[in-house]
């Protein structure tokens, strides 16, 4: 019989996650995985995988549309159950060639809502044992709360290379299928090296604040003001490619301006990160 988390356990988990910018949860049965397993296969089974590959915006747009939609119709159910607030945005497959010792480094995903305001949730659903020998996540807790930066292909992302300063700071996580890493968008996370044998296969999907608009954010190297365009899942998986490079579509348009504060994502240094993950742990003790 399927065990279901009760309605207790899934608000403590989720008090942790508000706490700490992420928890583990016990969501899926078996027949759920398989099924995401399939989709998996029948789109993408047959690649010749390297390092690290990512199905949204390595495909045409169509097909990554149609398995964004097809995550969906297996995931959602069971999500907003988890999430009645939420509505689902995007979702795809990332997945950790097998003897590649490709590390990505710690990082955060951009923003796609006023996270001053909105939370928005990725949802990381591995579809075999997740561990850090084979491409597991690592992540350092409270790092969501350590800036308050606007993240995009505009504004550039924090890239921080890991080194041996940083292992009293990460924790290690292992999640198994069936369970799910739940983490905000700004929490610093990395995953290791895949050293095993197999391909780590996992399904991230976004899940976003029902009253919460989403936008792109673009910066604005002229007026020194972050450009909020509107977008959905949809007009984001069409408009990737470029966005990712920090150029703007002329089919999106903008909805409002917000100013830039003087961080710039590229000066966010190990230093930091490890004097703000001081400064967390001296308030929670």
């Amino acid at each position: 019989m399927e065990t279901i988390p009760t309605p207790t356990q899934y608000y403590h988990n989720l008090d942790v996650l508000d706490k700490l910018g992420f928890c583990t949860l016990t969501v899926f049965n078996q027949g759920e995985i398989e099924q995401l397993e399939a989709l998996y296969q029948s789109n993408f089974g047959s690649r010749d995988v390297k390092n690290l590959y990512a199905s949204h915006n390595s495909n045409p747009i169509e097909q990554s549309l149609q398995v964004s939609n097809q995550i969906q119709n297996i995931v959602s159910n069971k999500l907003l159950q988890v999430f009645p607030d939420y509505n689902y945005f995007t979702g795809h497959f990332m997945v950790k060639a097998a003897n590649a010792n490709h590390e990505f480094a710690l990082h955060q995903d951009w923003n796609i809502v006023d996270e001053s305001k909105y939370k928005s949730y990725q949802i990381w659903i591995p579809l075999q044992p997740t561990y850090p020998a084979n491409g597991g996540m690592f992540v350092v807790p409270g790092s969501n709360k350590f800036f308050n930066n606007y993240r995009s292909g505009s504004f550039d992302i924090p890239r921080i290379p890991f080194s041996e300063k940083f292992k009293p700071i990460v924790t290690d996580l292992i999640v198994q299928p069936g369970n799910v890493l739940v983490y905000q968008n700004a929490l610093f996370h990395g995953s290791y090296g895949n050293n095993t044998g197999d391909n780590r296969v996992v399904v991230i999907v976004n899940f976003v604040e029902k009253r919460a608009p989403t936008y792109y954010f673009h910066k604005s190297t002229t007026a020194g003001l972050a450009e909020l365009y509107n977008i959905t899942g949809e007009t984001l998986i069409r408009n990737l490619t470029q966005l990712e490079k920090g150029n703007l579509p002329d089919t999106l348009l903008l909805a409002e301006t917000l100013p830039v504060g003087s961080l710039n994502n590229a000066s966010i240094s190990p230093d930091d990160i490890e004097i703000n993950y001081n400064k967390f742990v001296s308030k929670v003790q």
